[in-house]
């Protein structure tokens, strides 16, 4: 194929200048910013802005976590420099209807709302792996609550909110290993060219990513959020 060829095909684009917002009209930072034809992909910085190449009919994918995925068809590059604000609506999740109760305020009531208590005859019993973590379920004493009472039991129970915050804990620990085998001061240095191990920290201090982004983005997303803080702390004012 010709040189003339070649450039008869190249496409013209331009820089997207872009802003990102919340419908309430706050900043969005780190949305992932795609541009689906010419496999280009970015972040917003922590004002919520990006720099992007696009060209005429390219479509520009908006993505954030908690927020409904937004597409955008660039109509029309000239040779000026194009400027959008994008608005991302937050994402809804519909859950089943839940009634609520006022807590019985006696012994007497309480005993008649658990024998006026109606239960779907194949709602699964709900494992909170109790003896994992070396706790009983049931009683040391006294008479064996089977069916949808031991349930109950379990729930209210003592054993059982020892057992769900020991969980919860371990969950919490899980996700900030994750979060640190990722975002530490390795990566930092590696990026950022630091040294100083009191300057690293200082940095990750100013620079708190959510482990929320950091667990759902990609490494060159995560590269490139470091990168725009790191430019933000070395010019930030003293």
């Amino acid at each position: 194929m010709s040189a003339a060829a070649g450039l008869s095909q190249t496409v013209h684009s331009e820089k997207l200048y872009g802003e990102v917002k919340t419908s309430d009209g706050e900043s969005l930072p780190y949305t992932n910013i795609i541009n689906t034809n010419q496999h280009l992909g970015t972040t917003t910085n922590r004002e919520g802005q990006f720099v992007i190449h696009v060209a005429q009919n390219d479509t520009i994918k908006l993505t954030s976590i908690g927020y409904r995925t937004t597409y955008y068809i660039i109509q029309q590059v000239n040779e000026y420099s194009l400027n959008k604000t994008f608005i991302l609506d937050k994402d809804t999740v519909n859950l089943s209807e839940v009634v609520i109760y006022p807590y019985p305020s006696t012994y007497k009531a309480l005993k008649r709302e658990f024998i006026a208590l109606e239960l779907d005859e194949e709602t699964p019993l709900i494992d909170l792996h109790l003896d994992k973590a070396g706790i009983s379920p049931q009683p040391s004493t006294g008479a064996t609550i089977s069916g949808p009472f031991s349930l109950i039991y379990d729930k209210l129970s003592r054993h059982g909110k020892l057992q769900r915050k020991f969980e919860r804990s371990t969950k919490q620990d899980e996700i900030r290993l994750q979060v640190s085998n990722i975002y530490n001061s390795s990566l930092v240095a590696d990026i950022t060219g630091l040294k100083d191990e009191q300057l690293i920290e200082d940095f990750m201090k100013f620079c708190k990513l959510e482990p929320e982004f950091i667990l759902n983005s990609t490494s060159y997303q995560i590269h490139m959020a470091i990168h725009d803080c790191y430019i933000e702390f070395i010019n930030k004012p003293e």
